[in-house]
């Protein structure tokens, strides 16, 4: 593993921690937690009426996502098949891709959290670095494993119905 990946992966573990307490400014903002009872509590940075349009967007959107039919797509030299219901890459999607084929490596153990159809998991698997992939959505893990199958890097790869780190063990 190299010091970089050893610096990234710790820089995630400690947001994941500050996620889970909901301390996500640090301790010395204005809007970090608030301690009720023994749990700290987190104050949002944003209206609730913010919080309610953007709840209403990703809900949209999400909608959207899932209604579209099931599809042969190319990615990044990838062949994947999206179910409908799991979510395909969108437009974007390449400018984490491209990251992830430059800075995977053979050896490097990588999390993919909410892996979709696999894509990016596929990505790291192909530079030889073995990979989980987790995700909500039962479609989502059982199209990232016949993904993975579909591009030669199974043996690479391993992915998991899982809710955030549920069934995640080890470091990354």
């Amino acid at each position: 593993c190299t010091a970089g990946a050893m610096r990234v992966g710790a820089a995630i573990r400690v947001a994941a921690r500050r996620v889970a307490v909901g301390d996500v400014d640090g301790p010395s903002r204005t809007h970090g937690p608030r301690t009720v009872g023994t749990m700290p509590h987190y104050v949002p940075r944003v209206s609730a009426e913010r919080v309610e349009q953007l709840r209403r967007w990703h809900e949209d959107v999400s909608s959207e996502l899932h209604a579209r039919p099931t599809a042969d797509i190319a990615y990044l030299g990838l062949q994947l098949r999206v179910p409908q219901g799991v979510f395909a890459p969108t437009p974007t999607s390449d400018l984490l891709g491209n990251l992830v084929t430059d800075h995977a490596t053979p050896g490097l153990r990588v999390l993919d959290m909410g892996c979709g159809a696999g894509a990016n998991a596929i990505l790291a698997a192909r530079t030889g670095a073995t990979v989980l992939g987790v995700d909500v959505n039962p479609a989502a893990v059982e199209a990232s494993r016949a993904n993975a199958a579909r591009n030669g890097v199974a043996d690479l790869t391993n992915f998991a119905v899982s809710d955030l780190f549920e069934a995640v063990e080890g470091d990354f």
